[in-house]
C-alpha cells in the first residue's frame, strides 16, 4: 500500500499545474475580478446602480423574494461560480492522461520506474486515481470555497444596505446540498 501511495505522490507532483495550481489560479483571478467591481462601484455605487429604477429597488431587496425564487437565483449563482472550474478540470484531466503515458516516455524517466518494484499495473492505476478521484476532490473544494467567498460578499453587500436577511440568504443559499450533489455527480461519473 505504501508503494502505491508513493506512486500516487508522485503523480500529483508531477501533475501539479493542472490540479492544484490552476483552480488556485481561477480562485484567485474569480477573486480580483470581484474586488476590482467593489472597488470600482464599491457597495453604495453598486447599489445606486441597481436602484436606478424603482423597478430594480424592489429588485434587490431579497426580502422581497419568496423562498424559491431566492433558492433558484442562489443556486444560479453558485452554478456559474462552479462551471469554470470543472470546465478546466475536464480540458486538464484529458490533458493529464493522454500526455501521463507519453511524457514518462519522452523524458525517458520510465526507464527509472522500471527498475522500481512496483507493477504497471499500479504505476497506470496511480495515474486514473489522480485524474478520477483525487483531483475532483481538489476542484470540489476550489469551487466551494469560491462560491462561499461570493456569498460573503453578497452577505457583506445586503448588510450595508440593508437589504434583508443574512440569514435568510445563508440558509436558501444551497452550499451544503450543492457540494453533496458535486461530490455525488463525480462519483456517478
Amino acid at each position: 500500500m505504501s508503494a502505491f501511495l508513493t506512486l500516487l505522490k508522485r503523480e500529483w507532483l508531477e501533475s501539479k499545474l493542472p490540479f492544484f495550481w490552476l483552480p488556485v489560479g481561477l480562485f484567485a483571478f474569480i477573486f480580483l475580478i470581484g474586488m476590482m467591481g467593489l472597488a470600482v462601484w464599491g457597495f453604495d455605487g453598486l447599489h445606486m446602480m441597481m436602484t436606478a429604477d424603482n423597478e430594480a429597488a424592489e429588485f434587490i431587496y431579497i426580502d422581497n423574494w419568496t423562498n424559491q425564487q431566492l433558492a433558484d437565483r442562489l443556486t444560479a449563482l453558485r452554478t456559474f461560480i462552479g462551471a469554470p472550474f470543472f470546465m478546466f478540470y475536464a480540458a486538464a484531466a484529458i490533458f493529464v492522461l493522454l500526455g501521463t503515458l507519453f511524457d514518462d516516455r519522452k523524458d525517458r524517466s520510465i526507464l527509472f520506474w522500471k527498475s522500481m518494484p512496483v507493477s504497471d499495473y499500479e504505476t497506470v492505476a496511480s495515474k486514473l486515481v489522480l485524474a478520477v478521484w483525487v483531483a475532483p476532490l481538489v476542484e470540489i473544494a476550489a469551487a466551494v470555497i469560491t462560491q462561499i467567498f461570493f456569498l460573503t460578499v453578497i452577505s457583506g453587500y445586503v448588510l450595508l444596505q440593508d437589504l434583508g436577511s443574512i440569514g435568510r440568504l445563508w440558509w436558501h443559499s444551497g452550499i451544503v446540498t450543492g457540494t453533496f450533489q458535486l461530490v455525488l455527480g463525480f462519483l456517478i461519473q
